[in-house]
């Protein structure tokens, strides 16, 4: 029992050596690409921003080109089989619906919660909480980019990282570990104070849809249904000027009425999918117990190791505690830094 232990300590330590190094790569490049870029454009990096991209845009762009690149490197040196994500699932539609508004509701509530609890920080310590913006001044194209990022390509290529290629190579050591350590990593991959904890929570959800449907659409289904909200609102607030709403500017509001009234319908369509979500996770324990986010299937591989061990077979990893350590460390830069 006691070599297999080992064995399984040994690769665990070696999924989490190269998940870590994959993530801290596609961290480091896409900044040093994006740095470098301005550097060597100089004073036309303003007129680039002004007329084709702006920062954001640009930014996630160059990240996105980044993480395809670092997916392939990935699955070729943990031997992930992508195509075999992409099986019809094998779970009911009406289950799947209801899995995916669960999850979508429940991560919306998390974010509703973190940013009331961020508020009252500000109210009692009159300390404001940096987060990153996704609105700025724009044009068109980078409001077309940002969107079809948020709706598309995000929900593409996070849930093919963390729900198929990080998370796969971690099952046969213990689905409730795979999933936990992949929700935490999600989470934290987002490095903004709002979005963390709501992350964690749609990590969970969407590793569980993926591991019980056998497939990985349902939960990039999933993901484009939850992001479908903010890219809308990301697209709308490009026409408003947001200096004069945060002034308060009522004249200026009643003049874009057309504009807030989508928003608002939106904002309000988010509240009724987390109160649906209540509703069918009540529905979903009740008929349940303990059960209802039980995983069917096979049994897990036995390697020995209890969950604690397994964690810390994972985490005391040099290159995940750098990783660790990085993603903290730019999340307290945030909070400081964008005030």
């Amino acid at each position: 029992m006691e070599q297999i232990k080992k064995a399984a300590k040994k690769q665990i330590f070696k999924i989490s050596t190269a998940t870590s190094l994959t993530v801290i790569a596609i961290i480091v490049l896409t900044n040093a690409i994006f740095l470098g870029v301005m550097a060597v454009m100089g004073d036309a990096y303003a007129d680039f921003t002004a007329n084709v991209l702006d920062d954001m845009s640009f930014s996630l762009v160059v990240q996105d080109i980044i993480m395809i690149i670092g997916l392939l490197v990935y699955c070729k040196i943990m031997k992930v089989n992508l195509k075999a994500h992409f099986g019809k699932p094998q779970m009911k539609k009406s289950e799947i619906f209801s899995l995916i508004i669960i999850a979508t509701g429940m991560g919306q509530l998390v974010s509703v919660v973190t940013n009331l609890l961020m508020t009252l920080v500000t109210m009692t310590t009159g300390f404001e909480i940096g987060t990153v913006s996704f609105v700025s001044e724009r044009n068109i194209l980078s409001t077309i980019v940002m969107t079809l990022a948020i709706a598309v390509g995000a929900p593409i290529l996070e849930e093919l990282f963390f729900r198929a290629s990080f998370f796969t190579p971690l099952v046969p050591h213990g689905r409730v570990f795979a999933i936990t350590v992949t929700a935490v990593l999600f989470g934290l991959y987002h490095m903004n104070i709002p979005q963390i904890p709501a992350a964690m929570v749609w990590g969970f959800f969407f590793a569980y849809i993926s591991l019980e449907s056998r497939s990985i659409i349902p939960a990039i289904l999933g993901h484009m249904f939850n992001n479908s909200f903010g890219a809308l609102q990301y697209a709308l607030m490009g026409n408003l000027d947001i200096n004069r709403i945060a002034e308060g500017d009522t004249a200026y509001a009643m003049e874009n009425l057309g504009t807030f009234i989508p928003i608002a319908i939106i904002s309000f369509s988010i509240y009724g999918i987390m109160f649906a979500a209540i509703i069918l996770l009540i529905i979903r324990l009740a008929k349940r117990g303990k059960n209802a986010f039980r995983i069917t299937g096979a049994a897990e591989e036995n390697n020995g190791l209890t969950k604690g061990e397994a964690f810390a077979a994972y985490f005391i990893n040099p290159a995940t505690i750098i990783l660790m350590l990085m993603v903290i460390g730019m999340t307290i830069f945030t909070v400081i830094g964008m005030r």
